[in-house]
C-alpha cells in the first residue's frame, strides 16, 4: 500500500512533466531565430524565459527547499532576472534550444532525485 507521501511525490512529479510537455509543445514551432529574438522591449527574449524555467526550477526545488546547487555559477546567474534587466537580456550569451534543454533536463533529473529522497 502506498503511503500518501508516496502519492504526493508522484502527483508532483507527474505534474512537472505536464508542464515541461506544454513548454516544449509551445516552443517546438518556434524558430531559433524567433526564440533569440526580443519581440517587445517589455519581454524577454523566449530562449531566456526557457533557461529562466531550469533557473527558478533549480532556485525554488534544488537550492532553497534541498540546499542543492546545480549550475555553474554564471549560469545560473544569466537566468537570474534580478541581475539582468529586460533590455540586457537580448546581448547575454544565452544558451540554444539544445543547451536549454540540456540544462531543464540536468535540473528535473535532479529533482526528481531529489524528491525521492524529500520528506513530504
Amino acid at each position: 500500500m502506498e503511503t500518501r507521501s508516496a502519492v504526493s511525490k508522484d502527483v508532483f512529479a507527474e505534474r512537472l512533466e505536464e508542464a515541461r510537455e506544454r513548454t516544449r509543445f509551445l516552443l517546438r514551432p518556434v524558430s531559433e531565430e524567433d526564440l533569440a529574438a526580443q519581440h517587445d522591449a517589455i519581454m524577454s527574449p523566449l530562449i531566456w524565459d526557457y533557461g529562466h524555467i531550469a533557473n527558478y526550477e533549480e532556485l525554488w526545488l534544488l537550492q532553497k527547499a534541498h540546499g542543492k546547487v546545480l549550475s555553474k555559477r554564471e549560469l545560473y546567474d544569466m537566468y537570474d532576472a534580478s541581475l539582468h534587466p529586460r533590455e540586457e537580456r537580448p546581448s547575454l550569451n544565452l544558451l540554444d534550444r539544445k543547451d536549454a534543454d540540456l540544462y531543464l533536463d540536468a535540473v528535473r533529473k535532479a529533482v526528481l532525485e531529489t524528491l525521492e529522497d524529500a520528506d513530504l
